[in-house]
């Protein structure tokens, strides 16, 4: 059977951080095309969990058609893009509507095509595969470019905050998810 896993995420917050995809497409349970990426521009209101999981789809779609694969079975942990493209739910994201439009266009090449939703857990090898890009990512980025959208210094970029207020950014590290931890590191 021909299965193709996707996965987006958008860390260190949804919205507004880094959108991230991976894919893994897999014949008799053995990974034979992967793939990963910034699904946008990262730190901006494009950057979504949503737009990340379309990105996701649309990568390993059109990475199966590329190589010829006419029958697919796609698995992914994301509920609105699975329902979205089996015609339960109606696109009414403004963000996503392009993207939707995108994956169905590509489904629509496939000979034979059936979306599953499956849990978080059982979507592990494209989670790895979106945490990689996550992690190539930050390797790039400028704290100067990174805009905290809640709290005290909501509006301010980490840099920023590190010269106003380095005991407010000291205890964000403490206590914020790894991810924001690891992007707050590069500004310290």
């Amino acid at each position: 059977m021909n299965k193709l896993f996707f996965d987006g995420a958008c860390e260190p917050f949804n919205p507004g951080g880094i959108a991230t995809y991976g894919f893994a497409f897999l014949q008799n349970d053995k990974i034979i095309y992967k793939g990963y990426g910034l699904a946008c521009e990262p730190f901006t209101p494009t950057a979504t969990n949503n737009y990340a999981e379309y990105k996701a789809l649309i990568e390993g779609l059109a990475c199966c058609l590329l190589n010829g694969i006419d029958s697919l079975t796609v698995f992914g942990d994301s509920q609105l893009v699975i329902k979205q493209m089996t015609g339960l739910y109606k696109v009414t994201s403004n963000n996503i509507k392009q993207l939707f439009d995108m994956a169905k266009n590509l489904s629509d090449k496939f000979n034979n095509i059936n979306f599953i939703w499956i849990p978080r857990e059982k979507n592990y090898i494209a989670d790895a595969y979106s945490k990689a890009a996550f992690k190539e990512a930050i390797k790039s980025i400028d704290p100067q470019r990174v805009i905290l959208p809640f709290g005290k210094y909501k509006g301010n970029s980490i840099t920023n905050i590190s010269q106003k207020d380095p005991n407010y950014l000291k205890w964000l590290k403490e206590n914020g998810n790894n991810n924001l931890k690891r992007i707050i590191a590069l500004a310290l």
